[in-house]
């Protein structure tokens, strides 16, 4: 077999630094979001990039900054700019953003990398996974009182758990009842059960809605309305009794009496 000389030996040179780096895992590929330092402030410790808002950049965006000798080009690649070797030596929080660069603070990886910040060190922005929206699920709903009967007023609360740590808004539904809130900003509500209401169970539904993409749930819940006999008068002064405590139970009583409960009578 014929050595390798010249054009081939470099070839075969560069093949072989090539293949050390990869397996090494000492490389960074070069991508279309690269781009340069304009300026770098040693006092306040901000660069500004050349890349901005016309590039997608954004706010809180983050670029790793890496020294220029810090690239290595492959004799055959024509001259391109093809690998990184080592670490970066800093990384630029985006502060500002304009159409065409984008500034902020630098954290330097190791105080002695400050002399190798300069204009036209090699910045790349840091990916970062699109976190994937997830709904609410409710779990549990919560009634103010152990009982509740017809008439009863009680405070209903949703325990709930958002993986993204949304907070939803809750939409509510309680057929044959009353809600004081049809939509609400908070995980509760308040529901009064009608002197005529006939159904054995109260439901409530609730939809937590993080205003996100694929993000609502609904559940349904259910608590048994007790029935107990009783007997209530009403004077002329009184028109509606909307719950008692369970102690007057089949007791005749006034709007006196109606008023003296805990609570003002509200379960």
């Amino acid at each position: 077999m014929m050595p390798y000389h010249g054009k081939n030996a470099r070839r075969l040179a560069a093949v072989a630094v090539f293949c050390v780096l990869l397996l090494t895992g000492s490389f960074t590929r070069l991508s279309a979001l690269d781009t340069v330092l304009l300026s770098w402030n040693p006092a306040d410790k901000t660069a500004t990039l050349a890349i901005g808002s016309k590039d997608g950049v954004r706010a809180g965006d983050r670029f790793n900054i890496f020294a220029p000798e810090k690239v290595v080009l492959l004799p055959f690649s024509g001259g391109k700019k093809v690998l990184e070797i080592h670490e970066p030596i800093a990384v630029l929080t985006v502060k500002e953003v304009t159409l065409s660069t984008a500034a902020g603070p630098v954290d330097l990886v190791k105080d002695e990398y400050a002399s190798l910040l300069r204009k036209g060190c090699i910045a790349r922005r840091i990916e970062t996974k699109q976190e994937v929206n997830r709904p609410p699920s409710l779990t549990r709903l919560v009634f103010s009182a152990p009982e509740i009967y017809p008439g009863s007023v009680v405070k209903v609360s949703v325990e709930y758990d958002d993986p993204n740590g949304d907070r939803p808004v809750f939409r509510w539904s309680a057929p044959g009842a009353y809600l004081r809130f049809p939509t609400t900003h908070f995980p509760w509500n308040v529901v009064s059960i009608p002197l005529d209401y006939s159904k054995s169970a109260l439901t409530v539904t609730v939809t937590a809605d993080d205003r996100r993409e694929n993000g609502s749930s609904t559940s349904s819940f259910e608590k048994p309305v007790v029935r107990k006999p009783f007997d209530i008068y009403l004077n002329s002064q009184y028109q509606e009794v909307r719950s008692f405590h369970e102690r007057f139970a089949g007791d005749r009583f006034n709007v006196d009496d109606v008023a003296a409960l805990p609570d003002g009578g509200i379960v």
